[in-house]
């Protein structure tokens, strides 16, 4: 693998363990927010709160990338669709142009 591989593949394994502590921290709140509600009203559904909201929020960060990637995705397979339809012309063309030659002589 080149350099310029295991440095993305890097990167992304660190984005990937950055979001799970953020989802694991979120959770953490909810829990925490869930046990001080009987006690502290405020601050327990303040905590749960904000553990939703972080929670939800990686959520749609991932669901975006995902978005993003099958978007990127389809986007390669047409346009290797156009590459193979602009080989198959120029196959042709060249068939066309062999014929041609063939029968000059």
């Amino acid at each position: 693998m080149t350099k310029r591989g295991t440095i993305l593949e890097w990167a992304i394994e660190r984005i990937f363990k950055a979001k799970t502590g953020i989802l694991f921290f979120g959770a953490i709140l909810i829990l925490v927010g869930t046990e001080l509600r009987i006690d502290y009203p405020l601050a327990g559904y303040s905590l749960t709160f904000v553990g939703l909201v972080t929670d939800w929020g990686i959520v749609y960060l991932v669901y975006r990338e995902i978005s993003q990637i099958r978007d990127e995705v389809e986007q390669t397979k047409y346009e290797i669709e156009d590459a193979r339809s602009e080989l198959e012309d120029t196959r042709s063309l060249a068939e066309e142009a062999e014929e041609k030659a063939g029968t000059w002589r």
